[in-house]
């Protein structure tokens, strides 16, 4: 059994994960929990549950850093996710790799437009169209890269896959 782990840190994040001996897919919003003056972020714990709960043996994790454009606080928040998320994959002993944004978008031929690529992943596993869109139609843009980043991952570890994903439940704990 192989499965692939997709995580795109940070509070609207997300993890992937695709059963490459099923072909099929689930998707997690990141687990979050209260922080300071009302804001959520990330849990560390939750995370830690949730990626041994996939059983999984690769991770794909997005290499993050800053941009000019955020705050310190917004930055120091991001900083954060990406150490819970890296931390978690190494915490239950995954082949982890980190992939910049520029590499696997650009293997997945994802845009950079958040918007777009959930377009993308929704061409690319047709079955995960209503886990990429919310209610009334707005992308859910950390899914979608979540699930570029496994799929990456499929095609990264040299799987073919064998028919079109299916959807299935994350595991829980």
């Amino acid at each position: 059994m192989t499965r692939i782990l997709g995580v795109d840190p940070g509070i609207s994040g997300a993890l992937a994960l695709i059963d490459t001996d099923i072909w099929a897919c689930a998707i997690l919003d990141m687990p979050l929990e209260a922080g300071t003056k009302g804001k959520s972020k990330v849990s560390a714990m939750g995370l830690l549950n949730a990626v041994r709960a996939a059983d999984c043996e690769h991770a794909f994790l997005e290499e993050v850093h800053s941009s000019p454009q955020q705050g310190v606080t917004s930055a120091f928040s991001f900083g954060d996710g990406y150490g819970c998320a890296r931390t978690a994959c190494l915490a239950a002993d995954l082949s982890t790799w980190t992939v910049r944004p520029q590499v696997w978008k650009q293997a997945m031929r994802a845009p950079k437009d958040k918007k777009q690529a959930t377009t993308r992943a929704a061409q690319l596993v047709p079955a995960a169209h209503s886990m990429l869109y919310g209610p009334r139609g707005g992308a859910l843009d950390g899914r979608a890269e979540a699930l570029l980043l496994a799929f990456y991952g499929v095609l990264n570890l040299k799987f073919q896959p064998a028919r079109a994903l299916r959807v299935m439940e994350f595991p829980v704990a």
